[in-house]
């Protein structure tokens, strides 16, 4: 089983499960994973300010009406049980239920620590049941973070997030990644690509690589990151730099902290750029994200 930290949630899956599809990631989220054979679970999240204790039903049921009207065959669904469970500590509904050859478990929860309504589905197989795969993995999911941070762990990079940051943009492709975290005026940004060693052959260095496929992405991310992109050099081996953005409103707008740090991981062959540019109270959780990033080859 590996640990998966995406939007908000995290869960562990089998090994050759993947992250297929995803979307959303301020009020609400998607996200799906197949196994070689086909699409196992699904899960999905929205805030809401509604309470009560029929909210997971309405969920589940609503969910099940989009489902038998979007079936091209126009299909019923026929429920088969229906119950009780425990996820990361709150109450869920469940409902066991059929669509032609195929069967699922549905289940529902709300998590008042962070307003957030999730819908999780599992695919069963064949000659599967839902106190197998099924029950472990509910046993792993996170639905909220800690005090202070969620956990991010994607294609095998893991780092932590402050709460109150909120992906905003994203690029997940082969051989490179890159994600913006924006809590008001403060900015998170980290990006990886693999085969580094390789791909540096192109290059004149690790500076050179960060010009050409980098600087036009930290240039937008505000004035004191795009006067980084003129200090750097093609042939740096790593980059690390800092800086403060005066506010432009003396007593009104607040300074920001600016850094940059580019780098090669040898152990993963991964080249990382970690970048930030954060007002004063958010500096501290800037400096503990890019200090989190862990990677595996």
């Amino acid at each position: 089983m590996k640990d998966v930290g995406w939007l908000e949630v995290g869960l562990k899956i089998p090994d050759d499960w993947e992250l297929t599809a995803e979307s959303g990631g301020l009020n609400e989220a998607y996200m799906r994973f197949d196994s070689t054979k086909r699409t196992k679970l699904e899960v999905k999240w929205e805030r809401t300010k509604k309470k009560g204790e029929a909210l997971p039903y309405i969920a589940i049921e609503n969910f099940l009406k989009a489902v038998a009207k979007s079936s091209k065959e126009k299909l019923a669904t026929k429920v088969i049980e229906k119950g009780n469970a425990k996820v990361a500590g709150h109450r869920a509904a469940y409902y066991l239920w059929r669509m032609k050859d195929d069967t699922f478990v549905t289940i529902s929860w709300m998590c008042p620590d962070e307003e957030k309504l999730l819908l999780l589905q599992y695919g069963l197989d064949s000659d599967e049941s839902k106190e197998g795969m099924f029950q472990e993995i509910l046993k792993t999911v996170r639905c909220h973070g800690n005090e202070n941070f969620y956990k991010y762990e994607i294609l095998r990079v893991s780092f932590l997030v402050p709460n109150g940051f909120r992906l905003t943009k994203r690029k997940l492709l082969i051989g490179r990644v890159y994600l913006i975290f924006v809590k008001r005026d403060s900015q998170l940004y980290i990006s990886w690509s693999g085969l580094a060693r390789e791909q540096l052959r192109n290059y004149k260095g690790v500076g050179h690589f960060f010009l050409s496929n980098e600087k036009a992405d930290i240039r937008n991310l505000g004035k004191g990151l795009q006067e980084f992109a003129k200090k750097v050099k093609n042939t740096d081996s790593a980059i690390s730099l800092e800086s403060v953005t005066k506010g432009s409103l003396p007593f009104l707008s607040k300074d920001k902290k600016n850094f940059l740090k580019v780098y090669l991981d040898e152990a993963s062959n991964r080249i990382f750029t970690m970048a930030f540019s954060a007002l004063p109270e958010d500096e501290q959780g800037a400096r503990a994200f890019v200090e989190s990033v862990k990677a595996s080859p």
